[in-house]
């Protein structure tokens, strides 16, 4: 009964035999996670921020404030089409303030366009946020402008410039990349199947226990990482290292303990306007623009313990392309293409002949499109994805993968952000050795549904709330008959923590 359900998902972490359990370990870690979290919460007073740092639900905040620092500059050097593409990027995303669409209706006037400038005038003095301006100053400018379009009808009259209004209001800085960055997450949460077993099913734990199936436990994730990052402003280079490790521990279930040490070395060609690209082993911090095209490089290595005990080590490469693309400086929308790459050696392999059929150690080779619409700002999207991968292991394990992927981003206050996520992936084996009760029928078949939500909420800035939601149907296709059991299985994984980013 031991050995069936961890041939039918290979995923799964057996425990080594003999190994004693340690039901108060986490008990343990469970308080000294509480204690974690007390001392970064007392430590977390709110820092001056400097603009362009991303906190959840506040980055188009901050885009809107380095362009609009942008077009004032570019105003003040009379820079006109500089300046118009600024103040429309800073009133893109935030069409609520007054004081952009001002400085953006007077930039209309100086490059001849009154119609244009009349439209953004009167916006800004019904904007929710009014324009840090006279109100008597922005009435008259927009009664000239009003004055210019009946003149340009009535004659083909030149554009007169309009000063720079004064303005005391500040601006924001353009930050440097930073040299050192990194976030700590700390989560408690309920698993409904660790053990990811069918109902029916019966598992005989390392110890010797049974566990029936789908027993629920607690588990506890912590999540920390750090990254050292070089910058070359001027090629637009960014070479850097993260560090990162992750665990789960599990209260019952200890044998199921998992612990990831990662180290990822990263070269970013271009930069973003939010200061950073993702790749498939992350992110990189990265000059702040929006270059048409970056590119991110990424190879390191892993390892996995389980219990405490060594389980598997991986090499790791990958490559993600970002294309932005929309009407001028406006970003309407971005297409990424990635490639991965992973060498995973696992310790429990069996070796000699018996290795090539039912070893799991080998390499897996991925890749991936998707294509982001962002609705007015950059955290407001909708992304639509697919990526296959081809496993090359064992016989047993040897596979195909293809999943389609749907992802929604929508701020629902100013601090708050919900993500809706979806995956329907289908992965078909190779041989039919993977088939555990007919080797010499039909190859395994396994389709997958996740369903997945999660509300962010900044408390402070660095400091945010997260809660998440995941629900999973994995079906497991061995046809071998009536008698064969069915080892398909559900499970859902809700979760709370806490982000500290630094």
């Amino acid at each position: 009964m031991n050995r069936l359900p961890m041939l039918s998902c290979p995923n799964r972490f057996p425990r080594p035999p003999g190994s004693p359990r340690s039901p108060a370990r986490g008990r343990a870690f469970v308080l000294v996670v509480a204690v974690l979290v007390s001392i970064i919460a007392l430590l977390s007073a709110p820092p001056v921020r400097a603009a362009g740092e991303t906190t959840t639900g506040r980055a188009p905040l901050a885009d809107a404030s380095l362009a609009f620092t942008a077009g004032v500059l570019a105003f003040y050097d009379e820079d006109w089409e500089e300046a118009r593409e600024r103040f429309e990027e800073a009133v893109r995303l935030a069409p609520k303030d007054g004081t952009a669409r001002y400085w953006l209706g007077l930039t209309y006037l100086n490059l001849g366009r009154p119609a244009d400038a009349v439209r953004e005038l009167r916006a800004s003095l019904e904007a929710k946020l009014p324009p840090r301006a006279e109100l008597s100053e922005v009435r008259s400018r927009l009664a000239e402008a009003a004055e210019r379009v009946r003149r340009e009808v009535a004659e083909a009259a030149p554009p007169i410039l309009v000063p720079a209004p004064g303005w005391s209001g500040g601006f924001a800085v353009l930050p440097a990349t930073p040299r050192v960055d990194g976030r700590l997450y700390l989560g408690v949460g309920s698993d409904s199947n660790p053990n990811l077993l069918a109902d029916d099913l019966v598992l005989t734990t390392p110890d010797g226990e049974l566990v029936e199936g789908a027993e629920s436990d607690t588990v506890v994730v912590a999540d920390a990482r750090v990254s050292f990052q070089a910058v070359d402003e001027a090629a637009g280079r960014t070479l850097g290292l993260a560090l990162r490790g992750r665990r789960s521990a599990y209260d019952a279930f200890d044998y199921l303990d998992h612990d990831r040490l990662e180290a990822v070395v990263q070269l970013a060609l271009g930069g973003d306007p939010l200061g950073y690209l993702t790749g498939p082993m992350g992110y990189s911090r990265v000059p702040f623009g929006k270059p048409r095209a970056a590119l991110l490089l990424q190879a390191g290595a892993s390892k996995d313990l389980v219990d405490g005990e060594s389980f598997a080590e991986s090499l790791i490469a990958g490559a993600e392309l970002s294309l932005n693309w929309g009407r001028g400086e406006s970003l309407a929308g971005q297409t990424r293409v990635s490639l991965s790459y992973a060498d995973t050696d696992f310790d429990d392999d069996p070796t000699g002949a018996e290795g090539e059929t039912f070893g799991r150690s080998g390499e897996v080779l991925g890749g991936g499109v998707s294509q982001y619409v962002f609705l007015g700002q950059r955290n407001r999207f909708v992304r639509l994805g697919v990526r296959v991968a081809e496993r090359d292991t064992g016989a047993a394990f040897d596979s195909s993968t293809v999943a389609f992927e749907g992802e929604l981003s929508l701020p629902i206050a100013s601090r708050a952000t919900l993500f809706v996520d979806g995956t329907v992936s289908a992965e078909d084996y190779d041989e039919p050795v993977s088939n555990l009760f007919d080797p010499g029928g039909r190859p395994r078949e396994d389709d997958e549904l996740r369903l997945g939500a999660a509300l962010v909420v900044g408390l402070v800035d660095r400091l945010a709330l997260s809660g998440r939601l995941t629900w999973i149907d994995h079906d497991i296709d061995l046809p071998a008959g009536f008698a064969a059991p069915d080892l398909s299985y559900e499970r859902t994984v809700a979760t709370v923590g806490i982000s500290w980013t630094f």
